[in-house]
């Protein structure tokens, strides 16, 4: 048994240390830019925020409130997945609520996190990490809530709608690692996106999902509008941060060779979609498997961001499962491997790298820093100045010779 540990332990570790002795040199130096100048980032979710922050005691460090900000919403996302698997049914009114209620405590918790770690002195390049960490991640649960509650479905717009808001989740993250901040518009997906998402889930609880499948027009129903809108609300961000990148001085080539595997684990999910013979029941399973591999491609973007690295895209997890799933689709049916089988054992798989890459990361990122992912470090007390402090000195007992020398003073 103690082998085995062994041989577990060499597995696991087998690609560490992920960080350089030049990246943990930089990453003590790396300092957070940014800013939101949405309407509702300043009027709504930022003035709330600051309130909210005030009811958190200063011990409880700000990856804690991330981490319970992300499993609420993954709680929330399987609670209304049990209803709707298949996101074709109808989603009844208690998870649409909670479902809405839990995306709205995400994002405000989304904005404390970030103020407790500067009111506690806390921030470090590991806890913006952990942030967007969690915010790939949402974004993958995002779709397909989405999906579930309009009943996507088969339809082609279930597919689209995910890379639409997953390739504008990159290239936002792809702006930041190449301008060093980002900087979100006036109008943008983050802030704007989260009212009209919380909205969106509120009008599934209190009308029904039933109302989604109204049409407009034809067979073009308010379901087809709303993914419609999406679709079209994330391809021009990512357009629009490109142009930035470009703005900055990086040619379009080098902005869509630092593309190349977003779009193999993009290009590989619509093919699969379109080629595969799965059941509905395992259409949201294919999202989990290419949603988790594009989290940890970002991932690796934002460590390369922070320890001001050059991003190393190239990822052989990523390719080997993309290339095993795509040939398992093409070959003959007499070869195939059971295609759900194949489906649910590369998920597996990848749940373990991901945990490998976070953990390990984590680890690293923790020692070269001297802090702990979620416990506060103190900040250091700032000692009063020398001239203000008084120093009580107790008497000291007079000496024999200095006892007699006062007793001949008293008595001259």
């Amino acid at each position: 048994v103690h082998g085995d540990m062994e041989v577990i332990k060499k597995l696991w570790r087998l690609k560490t240390p992920y960080l350089t002795e030049e990246a943990g040199k930089k990453l003590p130096t790396f300092v957070y830019s940014g800013g939101d100048r949405s309407y509702t980032h300043n009027y709504c979710w930022n003035p709330l925020s600051e309130y909210v922050v005030t009811f958190f005691p200063v011990w409880i460090a700000p990856n804690v409130i991330t981490l319970s900000a992300f499993l609420l919403r993954v709680i929330t996302h399987f609670y209304v997945a049990y209803y709707c698997w298949d996101m074709v049914g109808l989603v009844p009114f208690f998870p649409c609520l909670l479902l809405g209620i839990g995306f709205f405590a995400y994002v405000v918790l989304d904005n404390v996190d970030g103020k407790q770690a500067r009111r506690t002195q806390n921030g470090s390049p590991l806890g913006l990490l952990f942030d967007h960490g969690a915010d790939a991640c949402n974004s993958v649960l995002i779709v397909l809530s989405i999906a579930s509650l309009l009943q996507a479905g088969r339809s082609w717009y279930y597919p689209l709608m995910s890379v639409a808001i997953i390739t504008g989740f990159f290239y936002a993250t792809l702006e930041q690692y190449y301008l060093g901040k980002l900087d979100l518009p006036v109008f943008n997906g983050v802030s704007d996106g989260g009212v009209m998402i919380v909205v969106l889930y509120m009008v599934s609880a209190f009308l029904g999902c039933e109302m989604w499948n109204n049409i407009i027009f034809g067979s073009f129903t308010i379901s087809n509008a709303v993914l419609l809108m999406a679709i079209l609300g994330g391809f021009p961000t990512a357009v629009s941060n490109i142009f930035k990148i470009m703005g900055a001085g990086v040619t379009f080539s080098s902005v869509m060779i630092s593309s190349l595997m977003h779009w193999l684990i993009m290009g590989t999910f619509l093919i699969h979609f379109w080629l595969s013979t799965l059941s509905d029941g395992y259409l949201r399973v294919l999202l989990y498997l290419y949603g988790l591999m594009e989290c940890k491609l970002l991932l690796h973007l934002m460590i390369a961001h922070v320890t001001a690295q050059k991003y190393q895209q190239f990822r052989v997890s990523i390719i080997a499962t993309c290339f095993v799933q795509i040939i398992n689709l093409l070959v003959p049916v007499t070869w195939q491997v059971n295609e759900a089988l194949l489906l649910i054992v590369a998920l597996l798989i990848n749940i373990i790298i991901y945990a490998q890459l976070t953990i390990e990361v984590s680890s690293e990122m923790k020692t070269i820093l001297g802090i702990q992912v979620f416990i506060v470090k103190r900040p250091v007390e700032q000692k009063q100045p020398y001239e203000n402090i008084e120093i009580a000195i107790p008497p000291s007992q007079p000496s024999p010779s200095q006892k007699q020398q006062m007793t001949r003073s008293s008595l001259n």
